[in-house]
């Protein structure tokens, strides 16, 4: 029996489409009081940015781009003219192209008519209360329990503490993972001694055998998860 659906956000549900970086800070500039340059300010925020996030992929610990504006305020002396929450907000809302998986929302909605419980995780710069304007903006807020990003804990998949510090309680007998990237999702998975559903549009091949089912339209899915609620 399937109670649970733990879900990827990026590329699984929500396809990005880009953040405009070298934008961004002309944003944070533009709404800073700032001695340097505009070129030099965006350089050496760059340069901030860059070494900050290095260990990301390696240590799988977070930094939340929060922590970053409160780095780079530090570090080059200037203060900003909105609160950083205000200014996070405004960064997310202007320089994030996001568009929906119409194929992942009709699973979504599969989901929400059979009563199963849909929780997030996603690996994300930005907090999960940011996540939600992206949800809220495609209307498939509604069907999640819960909405965890690795922003919120300092911990990305596929580290167990990401999951364990949600504290997400459920019966794991009942639950399974769904996510498009192969090694981070289907680690992430396994630590946590749940299946792994592989989104694997690419249809590659699965050479470590972490998935207990590959698919690449989420109706294959629902036959699964359909199958083993009979």
């Amino acid at each position: 029996m399937i109670r649970n659906i733990l879900i990827d956000l990026g590329n699984t549900i929500i396809n990005n489409l880009g953040f405009d970086f070298k934008e961004c800070l002309s944003y944070i500039y533009d709404n800073s009081s700032v001695k340097l340059e505009k070129k030099e300010f965006i350089s050496l925020s760059y340069f901030i940015f860059k070494k900050k996030y290095s260990l990301r992929d390696i240590n799988n610990c977070e930094i939340s781009f929060s922590e970053y504006l409160k780095d780079i305020s530090s570090k080059l002396a200037i203060v900003y003219k909105k609160s950083i929450k205000e200014l996070e907000e405004d960064i997310y809302r202007k320089y994030v192209y996001d568009s929906v998986n119409n194929d992942a929302k009709d699973f979504l909605e599969y989901c929400f008519k059979n009563s199963l419980n849909v929780y997030l995780y996603s690996n994300s710069t930005f907090e999960s209360d940011l996540l939600k304007i992206t949800l809220n903006n495609f209307q498939i807020d509604k069907y999640f329990k819960n909405i965890y990003s690795s922003a919120d804990f300092g911990y990305r998949k596929p580290s167990l503490l990401f999951f364990e510090k949600s504290k997400l309680e459920i019966n794991k007998e009942e639950s399974i993972f769904i996510g498009n990237d192969y090694l981070i999702d289907g680690y992430f998975a396994k630590e946590c001694s749940l299946k792994f559903m592989w989104y694997n549009v690419k249809n590659e091949k699965d050479k470590y055998h972490l998935a207990e089912l590959s698919f690449s339209i989420y109706k294959d899915l629902e036959e699964y998860i359909d199958e083993n609620n009979k």
